[in-house]
């Protein structure tokens, strides 16, 4: 019987260390929290760019490899990541570009800004995902939810946001 209690225990101590490894998608990137809801408002001449965060919470580096996303009344969404967003302290909640009202550093963090295919954010690192969006409509509210971000790390992984983002034709939005 000992060595069968042995055994377990050295199973459950694996099962253990191989669960406290792993982010709840598999791999290293950790997304922005599920069910957030973020509003940015209609620019009249311009792109709306919402921001959210890339983690490597890993011990090596992670390519991206595509993003896949759902939404409503979006006529074209571009996805851009800023590697260097956190270190300048530049990270992106909402913005316009170009607008008559700047907050200073928008011209910078566009210049940084690289598609995301082929991305590499090293190990500790916190990126900026950039989120243009298009509305297909001057009076419906575009929404983007549900973003999947692709990358590689050892054995390819898919990390999910169920973040929604919303470009609003008025003042304010809601909740999702």
């Amino acid at each position: 019987m000992p060595m069968v209690t042995s055994l377990r225990t050295a199973g459950f101590a694996a099962l253990a260390l191989g669960l406290a490894g792993c982010s709840a998608n598999g791999g290293s990137l950790e997304l922005a929290a599920d069910d957030v809801a973020v509003c940015a408002p209609r620019t009249a001449e311009g792109t709306t760019y919402i921001g959210m965060p890339l983690d490597n919470a890993g011990d090596d580096p992670v390519t991206l490899t595509g993003v896949d996303w759902s939404g409503d009344m979006v006529e074209n969404v571009e996805f851009l990541v800023d590697l260097e967003a956190e270190q300048h302290d530049q990270m992106v909640g909402t913005m316009a570009w170009p607008t008559d009202d700047p907050w200073g550093h928008e011209d910078e963090v566009l210049a940084r800004a690289i598609p995301v295919e082929g991305a590499v954010i090293p190990a500790g690192v916190t990126a900026d995902l950039l989120i243009a969006i298009s509305p297909a409509s001057d009076t419906d509210d575009a929404v983007v939810e549900e973003t999947r971000v692709s990358y590689v790390e050892g054995l390819g992984y898919t990390a999910t946001s169920r973040m929604t983002m919303t470009i609003t034709a008025e003042t304010g939005c809601a909740a999702p």
